[in-house]
């Protein structure tokens, strides 16, 4: 499979894409179609807008020969994959971090059955069903990953591996010499999920998460503490609580992806949820001596698998807590 000039990429994010690579030539935004406006990220406004989306995909694309997703429940591939009758041995996953080694299901199967029904009865043809998502559905044909050795596939599966661990390396090289300062000084970049945004903690008990991790150990004898929060979060709400209760002690990075940066920051430490960008750092610098601390605070359906993940991947200076207040 070779490197092609002609391509597509539908953005479905809720922020615009030159959001997460304003400063990077990673992407050519004259190849970017954003749909973001569209709301496809949930199935109400999927259906609103669904033929607002046929629209703009027969004006602006002939033919598909291969269709990459990040998530192959994601509607607006579903549409594209049945629009263009693009064959199961032809779809790729694009790298989804953690989730490709283990088994996972997003959103539960029950949920993906009433959803495929209510689609062929209003536009005209069902949405897959499989029980497990990218490695773990068995229709998938490529499966594109920086760590083949530990990517998870269905026994019946007969997807290719793409290795794409030299190309990520590549492209990330090319930005050594934009890293931030705020991470270049950092002697710990701990990773939140996006606990404020999703309800999963109220302010109280995430000052409360922040204070124990402050005080592992591990933490307590750096000065330079970073939080790094997930792109999702709410940003403006975090910071004031940081502010509130933290002052100038915490600092907070943006929400855009630190992926780019994984190859070039040497943090004393790198500690957190389990986060893929922990699981990448030790992937592209396995012989580095940063420590990697998880705090596993249980919330979440699947963080358990995600620390047996990362325990089977990072073999050297890993440490897992558990904390249950």
């Amino acid at each position: 499979m070779s490197i092609i000039d002609d391509y597509v990429i539908l953005w479905f994010g809720e922020s615009c894409l030159k959001h997460y690579f304003s400063d990077f030539d990673v992407v050519d935004f004259d190849n970017v179609i954003d749909v973001k406006n569209l709301d496809f990220n949930n199935f109400k406004g999927y259906m609103r807008n669904y033929g607002k989306f046929i629209e703009i995909i027969e004006n602006e694309i002939e033919k598909v020969d291969y269709l990459f997703t990040c998530y192959d429940t994601d509607l607006g591939f579903e549409v594209v994959r049945h629009l263009f009758s693009v064959s199961w041995d032809r779809v790729g996953i694009i790298e989804d971090g953690i989730s490709n080694y283990y088994p996972h299901a997003m959103p539960k199967l029950c949920s993906k059955i009433i959803k495929s029904i209510i689609n062929k009865f209003q536009k005209s043809f069902f949405l897959d069903v499989s029980k497990y998502n990218l490695g773990g559905n068995s229709k998938v044909g490529i499966v594109s990953t920086i760590c083949p050795e530990h990517v998870y596939l269905h026994k019946n599966s007969k997807a290719k591996i793409l290795n794409i661990r030299d190309a990520f390396i590549e492209i990330i090289d090319g930005y050594e010499g934009r890293v931030p300062d705020l991470y270049k000084s950092a002697d710990v970049i701990f990773f939140l999920s996006a606990v404020l945004n999703y309800k999963r903690m109220t302010t109280r008990e995430l000052v409360d998460y922040l204070k124990y991790v402050r005080s592992n150990d591990h933490i307590s004898k750096y000065k330079n503490f970073v939080l790094k929060p997930h792109p999702r979060e709410d940003l403006v709400r975090l910071r004031q609580i940081i502010i509130d209760y933290f002052g100038d002690d915490v600092k907070v990075a943006e929400n855009v992806p630190i992926e780019i940066y994984i190859k070039s920051i040497n943090p004393k430490c790198l500690a957190g949820m389990p986060t893929t960008a922990m699981l990448n750092h030790y992937i592209i610098n396995p012989r580095d001596q940063t420590e990697y601390v998880i705090f596993f605070d249980k919330t979440g359906p699947y963080k358990k698998t995600q620390i047996n993940v990362i325990k089977k991947v990072i073999r050297n200076n890993l440490y897992v807590y558990y904390y249950d207040k």
